[in-house]
């Protein structure tokens, strides 16, 4: 679910239909995303899309390439200016 958020915002019912489980359990997983920190819900309009907050979205994308099968390198990390 963090990956396809990294995407994207999406709906709790857009983030359990790959999934065969309930919507109830999905939202209850955001739930302790939530409460960590890790994504806020908005209203818009009559949707409540979850949103993973900016840096988390930053690190699952790096996560996402890297372990992605296939890839021909991985990135170089930077150093830190002292």
């Amino acid at each position: 679910m963090v990956a396809r958020l990294s995407l994207a915002d999406a709906t709790v019912n857009e983030l359990a239909e790959p999934y065969e489980v309930s919507v109830q359990a999905v939202s209850k997983h955001l739930k302790v995303l939530e409460d960590s920190g890790l994504v806020t819900r908005t209203r818009d309009a009559q949707r409540r899309p979850v949103h993973l907050k900016t840096m988390c979205s930053i690190m699952t994308k790096w996560i996402w390439t890297i372990s992605t099968p296939g890839r021909r390198t991985l990135p170089t990390p930077r150093r830190r200016s002292r």
